[in-house]
Protein backbone atom coordinates (compact mmCIF):
# COMPACT_ATOMS: atom_id res chain seq x y z
CA UNK A 1 0.00 0.00 0.00
CA UNK A 2 1.77 3.39 -0.45
CA UNK A 3 1.98 5.87 1.83
CA UNK A 4 -0.41 8.55 -0.01
CA UNK A 5 -3.14 5.84 0.10
CA UNK A 6 -2.61 4.80 3.54
CA UNK A 7 -2.64 8.48 4.46
CA UNK A 8 -6.39 8.42 2.88
CA UNK A 9 -7.33 5.93 4.81
CA UNK A 10 -5.95 6.60 8.28
CA UNK A 11 -7.06 10.32 8.84
CA UNK A 12 -7.77 10.63 12.29
CA UNK A 13 -5.89 8.24 15.00
CA UNK A 14 -7.78 6.29 17.37
CA UNK A 15 -6.34 6.85 21.15
CA UNK A 16 -3.66 4.88 21.71
CA UNK A 17 -4.00 1.66 22.86
CA UNK A 18 -1.92 1.69 25.63
CA UNK A 19 -3.73 4.88 26.63
CA UNK A 20 -7.19 2.96 27.22
CA UNK A 21 -7.96 0.94 30.38
CA UNK A 22 -8.14 -2.92 29.37
CA UNK A 23 -12.21 -3.24 30.01
CA UNK A 24 -12.86 -0.40 27.54
CA UNK A 25 -10.54 -2.74 25.27
CA UNK A 26 -12.04 -4.74 22.25
CA UNK A 27 -10.84 -6.46 19.04
CA UNK A 28 -12.15 -7.27 15.70
CA UNK A 29 -11.03 -9.43 12.94
CA UNK A 30 -11.01 -7.45 9.44
CA UNK A 31 -11.01 -9.81 6.24
CA UNK A 32 -11.74 -9.66 2.90
CA UNK A 33 -13.84 -12.67 1.12
CA UNK A 34 -10.67 -13.65 -1.05
CA UNK A 35 -8.15 -12.84 0.84
CA UNK A 36 -5.70 -10.11 0.41
CA UNK A 37 -4.86 -6.98 2.92
CA UNK A 38 -6.90 -4.30 4.30
CA UNK A 39 -4.15 -2.85 6.68
CA UNK A 40 -4.69 0.93 6.67
CA UNK A 41 -7.75 0.99 6.36
CA UNK A 42 -9.60 3.16 8.88
CA UNK A 43 -13.27 1.65 10.64
CA UNK A 44 -15.13 3.62 12.82
CA UNK A 45 -17.12 1.94 15.70
CA UNK A 46 -20.34 3.51 17.59
CA UNK A 47 -21.93 2.76 20.45
CA UNK A 48 -25.09 4.37 22.06
CA UNK A 49 -27.73 3.18 24.46
CA UNK A 50 -28.14 4.59 28.09
CA UNK A 51 -24.43 5.11 28.17
CA UNK A 52 -24.23 7.44 26.04
CA UNK A 53 -22.52 8.03 22.84
CA UNK A 54 -19.10 6.80 21.97
CA UNK A 55 -16.80 6.68 19.47
CA UNK A 56 -13.98 4.93 18.55
CA UNK A 57 -11.35 4.01 15.57
CA UNK A 58 -8.41 2.43 14.64
CA UNK A 59 -7.09 1.25 11.73
CA UNK A 60 -6.31 -2.28 10.48
CA UNK A 61 -3.06 -3.90 11.41
CA UNK A 62 -1.05 -5.97 8.79
CA UNK A 63 -2.48 -9.21 10.24
CA UNK A 64 -6.12 -7.56 10.31
CA UNK A 65 -6.58 -6.73 13.69
CA UNK A 66 -8.57 -3.93 15.15
CA UNK A 67 -8.88 -2.35 18.63
CA UNK A 68 -10.65 -0.25 19.53
CA UNK A 69 -11.50 1.80 22.96
CA UNK A 70 -14.90 2.11 24.04
CA UNK A 71 -15.35 3.47 27.54
CA UNK A 72 -18.10 1.56 29.64
CA UNK A 73 -18.62 -0.70 26.75
CA UNK A 74 -19.72 -4.45 28.17
CA UNK A 75 -20.28 -7.46 26.28
CA UNK A 76 -23.32 -8.13 23.99
CA UNK A 77 -23.77 -4.35 23.64
CA UNK A 78 -24.63 -3.52 19.96
CA UNK A 79 -22.28 -1.17 18.14
CA UNK A 80 -22.23 -0.09 14.68
CA UNK A 81 -19.66 -0.13 12.17
CA UNK A 82 -18.40 2.37 9.61
CA UNK A 83 -15.72 2.52 7.03
CA UNK A 84 -14.17 5.57 6.48
CA UNK A 85 -12.68 4.58 3.12
CA UNK A 86 -15.50 5.26 -0.45
CA UNK A 87 -13.75 2.33 -2.26
CA UNK A 88 -14.76 0.00 0.19
CA UNK A 89 -18.20 -2.03 1.27
CA UNK A 90 -18.83 -3.50 4.55
CA UNK A 91 -20.39 -7.06 3.24
CA UNK A 92 -20.68 -8.17 6.88
CA UNK A 93 -22.42 -7.89 9.80
CA UNK A 94 -25.61 -6.42 7.41
CA UNK A 95 -25.71 -2.78 8.15
CA UNK A 96 -22.47 -2.51 9.77
CA UNK A 97 -24.42 -3.46 13.51
CA UNK A 98 -23.18 -6.55 15.40
CA UNK A 99 -22.50 -7.01 19.37
CA UNK A 100 -19.03 -6.45 20.88
CA UNK A 101 -17.51 -9.54 22.57
CA UNK A 102 -14.64 -10.38 24.94
CA UNK A 103 -15.06 -13.98 23.90
CA UNK A 104 -12.64 -13.83 20.65
CA UNK A 105 -12.49 -10.97 17.87
CA UNK A 106 -15.68 -10.98 15.92
CA UNK A 107 -15.24 -10.72 12.21
CA UNK A 108 -15.93 -7.73 9.70
CA UNK A 109 -15.83 -8.85 6.00
CA UNK A 110 -15.16 -6.26 3.89
CA UNK A 111 -14.86 -5.79 0.04
CA UNK A 112 -13.67 -3.34 -2.55
CA UNK A 113 -15.50 -1.97 -5.89
CA UNK A 114 -14.49 -2.99 -8.81
CA UNK A 115 -12.56 -5.90 -7.12
CA UNK A 116 -13.73 -8.66 -5.26
CA UNK A 117 -17.11 -6.87 -4.56
CA UNK A 118 -18.66 -7.84 -7.73
CA UNK A 119 -18.84 -11.53 -7.65
CA UNK A 120 -18.20 -14.01 -4.94
CA UNK A 121 -17.61 -17.70 -5.69
CA UNK A 122 -19.72 -20.06 -3.49
CA UNK A 123 -16.52 -21.03 -1.51
CA UNK A 124 -16.03 -17.36 -0.66
CA UNK A 125 -20.18 -16.88 -0.47
CA UNK A 126 -19.43 -19.83 2.72
CA UNK A 127 -16.96 -17.95 4.44
CA UNK A 128 -19.41 -15.07 4.41
CA UNK A 129 -21.82 -16.92 6.06
CA UNK A 130 -19.71 -18.82 8.51
CA UNK A 131 -18.52 -15.49 9.99
CA UNK A 132 -22.40 -14.60 11.06
CA UNK A 133 -22.49 -17.62 13.08
CA UNK A 134 -21.26 -16.56 16.42
CA UNK A 135 -23.57 -13.64 16.17
CA UNK A 136 -26.42 -15.85 14.99
CA UNK A 137 -25.32 -18.20 18.02
CA UNK A 138 -28.07 -17.31 20.36
CA UNK A 139 -31.02 -16.09 18.53
CA UNK A 140 -34.03 -17.80 18.04
CA UNK A 141 -35.05 -19.68 14.51
CA UNK A 142 -37.55 -16.47 13.88
CA UNK A 143 -34.69 -14.11 14.79
CA UNK A 144 -32.30 -15.91 12.34
CA UNK A 145 -34.91 -15.49 9.85
CA UNK A 146 -35.23 -12.03 9.98
CA UNK A 147 -31.55 -11.72 10.17
CA UNK A 148 -30.74 -13.08 7.15
CA UNK A 149 -33.99 -11.23 5.24
CA UNK A 150 -32.36 -8.07 6.76
CA UNK A 151 -28.79 -9.05 5.40
CA UNK A 152 -30.54 -9.66 1.95
CA UNK A 153 -32.12 -6.31 1.62
CA UNK A 154 -29.09 -4.37 3.22
CA UNK A 155 -26.83 -6.37 0.35
CA UNK A 156 -29.72 -4.80 -2.26
CA UNK A 157 -28.76 -1.44 -0.76
CA UNK A 158 -25.43 -2.03 -1.96
CA UNK A 159 -25.93 -2.29 -5.28
CA UNK A 160 -23.44 -5.17 -5.01
CA UNK A 161 -24.18 -7.57 -8.26
CA UNK A 162 -23.72 -10.69 -6.35
CA UNK A 163 -26.31 -13.48 -7.38
CA UNK A 164 -24.54 -16.26 -5.86
CA UNK A 165 -24.78 -14.21 -2.44
CA UNK A 166 -28.59 -13.11 -2.93
CA UNK A 167 -29.49 -16.74 -4.08
CA UNK A 168 -27.51 -18.44 -0.40
CA UNK A 169 -29.28 -15.45 1.43
CA UNK A 170 -32.63 -16.33 0.11
CA UNK A 171 -31.89 -20.31 0.55
CA UNK A 172 -31.13 -19.49 4.07
CA UNK A 173 -34.05 -17.58 5.19
CA UNK A 174 -36.43 -20.44 3.43
CA UNK A 175 -34.31 -23.16 5.12
CA UNK A 176 -35.05 -21.72 8.43
CA UNK A 177 -38.76 -21.44 7.21
CA UNK A 178 -39.13 -25.01 6.32
CA UNK A 179 -37.42 -26.50 9.51
CA UNK A 180 -39.16 -23.98 11.98
CA UNK A 181 -42.56 -25.31 10.83
CA UNK A 182 -41.31 -28.91 10.49
CA UNK A 183 -39.66 -28.85 14.10
CA UNK A 184 -42.60 -26.64 15.49
CA UNK A 185 -45.19 -28.80 14.33
CA UNK A 186 -43.43 -31.83 15.56
CA UNK A 187 -43.16 -30.04 19.07
CA UNK A 188 -46.57 -29.61 19.48
CA UNK A 189 -47.45 -33.27 18.89
CA UNK A 190 -45.15 -33.89 21.51
CA UNK A 191 -46.43 -31.97 23.63
CA UNK A 192 -49.97 -32.83 22.94
CA UNK A 193 -49.12 -36.78 23.13
CA UNK A 194 -47.79 -36.07 26.55
CA UNK A 195 -50.42 -34.34 28.01
CA UNK A 196 -52.66 -36.64 26.71
CA UNK A 197 -50.70 -39.62 27.89
CA UNK A 198 -50.68 -37.99 31.50
CA UNK A 199 -53.95 -36.97 32.25
CA UNK A 200 -54.63 -40.75 30.92
CA UNK A 201 -52.18 -41.87 33.79
CA UNK A 202 -53.54 -39.65 36.36
CA UNK A 203 -57.55 -39.65 35.93
CA UNK A 204 -58.35 -42.86 33.94
CA UNK A 205 -59.13 -45.08 36.83
CA UNK A 206 -60.72 -42.55 39.02
CA UNK A 207 -62.95 -41.70 36.36
CA UNK A 208 -64.48 -45.25 36.21
CA UNK A 209 -65.72 -44.69 39.75
CA UNK A 210 -65.71 -40.69 40.56
CA UNK A 211 -69.63 -39.15 40.93
CA UNK A 212 -68.02 -36.58 38.78
CA UNK A 213 -67.66 -35.49 35.09
CA UNK A 214 -64.16 -33.58 36.18
CA UNK A 215 -61.88 -36.58 35.91
CA UNK A 216 -62.84 -37.95 32.25
CA UNK A 217 -63.06 -34.24 31.54
CA UNK A 218 -59.51 -33.53 31.70
CA UNK A 219 -58.46 -36.73 29.83
CA UNK A 220 -61.28 -35.66 26.93
CA UNK A 221 -59.94 -31.84 27.05
CA UNK A 222 -56.33 -33.40 26.62
CA UNK A 223 -57.38 -35.49 23.73
CA UNK A 224 -59.31 -32.71 21.96
CA UNK A 225 -56.29 -30.58 22.35
CA UNK A 226 -53.85 -33.55 20.69
CA UNK A 227 -56.60 -34.62 17.81
CA UNK A 228 -55.90 -31.27 15.52
CA UNK A 229 -52.12 -31.67 15.64
CA UNK A 230 -52.10 -35.60 14.77
CA UNK A 231 -54.80 -34.18 11.99
CA UNK A 232 -52.66 -31.87 10.37
CA UNK A 233 -49.93 -34.29 10.58
CA UNK A 234 -51.80 -37.00 8.45
CA UNK A 235 -53.17 -34.98 5.88
CA UNK A 236 -50.25 -32.33 5.79
CA UNK A 237 -47.45 -35.20 5.52
CA UNK A 238 -46.62 -34.64 1.64
CA UNK A 239 -46.37 -30.57 2.07
CA UNK A 240 -44.50 -30.61 5.39
CA UNK A 241 -41.54 -33.30 4.17
CA UNK A 242 -41.16 -31.52 0.31
CA UNK A 243 -41.05 -28.08 1.88
CA UNK A 244 -37.96 -29.72 4.00
CA UNK A 245 -36.71 -31.28 0.77
CA UNK A 246 -36.88 -28.22 -1.35
CA UNK A 247 -34.32 -26.72 0.84
CA UNK A 248 -32.21 -28.80 2.94
CA UNK A 249 -29.90 -31.67 1.60
CA UNK A 250 -31.01 -35.08 1.08
CA UNK A 251 -29.34 -36.40 4.44
CA UNK A 252 -31.57 -33.69 6.71
CA UNK A 253 -34.68 -33.93 4.93
CA UNK A 254 -34.23 -37.61 5.38
CA UNK A 255 -34.05 -38.01 9.18
CA UNK A 256 -36.98 -35.75 9.19
CA UNK A 257 -38.75 -37.38 7.10
CA UNK A 258 -37.58 -40.28 9.83
CA UNK A 259 -39.08 -38.59 12.75
CA UNK A 260 -42.23 -37.88 11.03
CA UNK A 261 -42.87 -41.44 10.67
CA UNK A 262 -41.61 -42.24 14.49
CA UNK A 263 -44.06 -39.76 15.51
CA UNK A 264 -47.22 -41.59 12.77
CA UNK A 265 -46.35 -44.53 14.33
CA UNK A 266 -46.01 -43.67 17.73
CA UNK A 267 -49.60 -42.56 17.52
CA UNK A 268 -51.15 -46.08 16.10
CA UNK A 269 -49.26 -48.09 18.41
CA UNK A 270 -49.01 -45.67 21.79
CA UNK A 271 -52.31 -43.01 21.22
CA UNK A 272 -54.50 -44.56 19.04
CA UNK A 273 -55.27 -47.77 21.47
CA UNK A 274 -56.18 -45.73 24.73
CA UNK A 275 -59.39 -45.35 22.68
CA UNK A 276 -60.72 -48.87 23.50
CA UNK A 277 -59.53 -47.84 27.44
CA UNK A 278 -61.45 -44.66 27.39
CA UNK A 279 -64.68 -46.38 25.80
CA UNK A 280 -64.48 -49.03 29.52
CA UNK A 281 -63.91 -45.75 31.47
CA UNK A 282 -66.99 -44.22 29.86
CA UNK A 283 -69.08 -46.84 30.13
CA UNK A 284 -68.39 -47.97 33.26
CA UNK A 285 -68.63 -44.73 34.43
CA UNK A 286 -71.67 -44.30 33.36
CA UNK A 287 -73.21 -47.45 34.66
CA UNK A 288 -74.08 -48.26 30.95
CA UNK A 289 -74.90 -52.37 30.09
CA UNK A 290 -71.87 -52.23 27.71
CA UNK A 291 -69.28 -51.91 30.86
CA UNK A 292 -67.82 -55.03 31.17
CA UNK A 293 -67.72 -56.71 34.79
CA UNK A 294 -66.18 -54.19 37.04
CA UNK A 295 -62.92 -56.06 38.01
CA UNK A 296 -62.09 -56.90 34.29
CA UNK A 297 -62.68 -53.30 33.12
CA UNK A 298 -60.41 -52.01 35.97
CA UNK A 299 -57.70 -54.72 35.28
CA UNK A 300 -57.46 -53.71 32.01
CA UNK A 301 -57.49 -50.13 32.33
CA UNK A 302 -55.00 -50.10 34.70
CA UNK A 303 -52.72 -52.47 32.45
CA UNK A 304 -53.30 -49.50 29.87
CA UNK A 305 -51.69 -47.22 32.67
CA UNK A 306 -48.92 -49.37 33.31
CA UNK A 307 -48.20 -49.91 29.34
CA UNK A 308 -48.42 -45.91 29.67
CA UNK A 309 -45.93 -45.51 31.76
CA UNK A 310 -43.43 -48.39 31.22
CA UNK A 311 -43.71 -47.96 27.21
CA UNK A 312 -45.52 -44.88 25.89
CA UNK A 313 -43.78 -42.38 27.85
CA UNK A 314 -39.82 -43.56 27.37
CA UNK A 315 -40.51 -44.12 23.78
CA UNK A 316 -41.82 -40.26 23.78
CA UNK A 317 -38.78 -39.26 25.51
CA UNK A 318 -36.80 -40.79 22.76
CA UNK A 319 -38.77 -38.96 20.05
CA UNK A 320 -38.18 -35.91 21.52
CA UNK A 321 -34.27 -36.37 22.44
CA UNK A 322 -34.10 -37.02 18.81
CA UNK A 323 -35.94 -33.86 17.37
CA UNK A 324 -33.71 -31.93 19.60
CA UNK A 325 -30.65 -33.81 18.13
CA UNK A 326 -32.29 -33.02 14.64
CA UNK A 327 -33.09 -29.52 15.49
CA UNK A 328 -29.08 -29.15 16.76
CA UNK A 329 -27.73 -30.32 13.87
CA UNK A 330 -29.90 -28.28 11.47
CA UNK A 331 -28.67 -24.87 13.80
CA UNK A 332 -24.96 -26.04 12.96
CA UNK A 333 -25.93 -26.96 9.19
CA UNK A 334 -27.08 -23.37 8.61
CA UNK A 335 -23.66 -21.98 8.51
CA UNK A 336 -22.12 -25.13 6.96
CA UNK A 337 -21.55 -24.89 3.12
CA UNK A 338 -23.17 -28.68 3.43
CA UNK A 339 -26.24 -27.09 4.73
CA UNK A 340 -26.69 -25.78 1.17
CA UNK A 341 -26.19 -29.02 -1.17
CA UNK A 342 -29.67 -30.25 -2.01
Amino acid sequence: MTPLLLALLVGGLAPAADECPTASRFTFQVERPRGGSVQGLQVRVEAGGPRGVRLATDVVSDSGGLLVCLPDGVSGEMVEVRLSHDAFRLLYPPRGRLPLSREGSPSLVVCQIREDCALLSTEEVARLIRAAQPQAQGMTEAQKAAFFREWLDYAKQLGVENGELFATLVRKERQIEASTQASQLLSRFADRARELLVRFDRHALEAMDHPSNAPYGQINEARAAYNPVFDEMKDQRASYLQKTADYWPRDVSDRFSRLFEEALAFHYAEVFPLNEALHTVNDCHFKRPTCPDRAKGRASVTAATEHVRAVALPRLDAFEKDLRAWLDDVGRRLFDEKGDKP
